[in-house]
């Protein structure tokens, strides 16, 4: 009997938010008046806006207030151990997010508030991130250059 309840145990510790997908792993947790979360991207899923809205929407989802921040390299984070220190730290290099995502039960969903169009790329891009046309791919600056043409017609 006591072998279910540890097995029911180990089960139940496994559920609510997750610590990693297939590109990305939660590397640490502030705590706050707001969670934070800081969430390595691995090179796969780097240029890939589906795996930072897999990893925001699997952390952020309980609370008033939830922010993650998106990096590159594990060298990159912050040294901060809570949101207050992180939100004093002088010494911390903004530059090296990749994105952050906020949300809020106020507004009832949740948003990136930066994208580095450079590094994660243009192409998938919210809206709000206004890439410049050097960061996007052909396809994205001038869509009918790569649509197929249909050159076996006979007029």
């Amino acid at each position: 009997m006591r072998w279910w309840i540890a097995v029911l145990a180990v089960g139940l510790a496994g559920c609510g938010s997750s610590e990693r997908g297939e590109h990305w792993v939660k590397a640490r947790t502030l705590p706050g008046t707001y969670t934070t979360f800081f969430v390595r991207v691995l090179d796969g899923g780097i240029k890939k806006r589906a795996v930072y809205e897999e990893a925001a929407n699997a952390l952020c989802n309980y609370g008033d207030l939830c922010k993650v921040y998106f990096f590159a390299e594990k060298t990159q984070l912050p040294t901060a151990t809570t949101t207050a220190e992180l939100l004093n730290d002088k010494d911390w290099d903004f530059n090296s997010l990749l994105a952050t995502w906020v949300w809020t039960v106020k507004a009832g969903r949740g948003d990136f508030g930066r994208w580095d169009c450079k590094r994660a790329g243009g192409d998938e891009a919210p809206s709000n991130a206004l890439c410049p046309a050097e960061t996007l791919s052909p396809a994205v600056t001038n869509p009918s250059a790569s649509a197929p043409t249909d050159q076996s017609r006979s007029d």
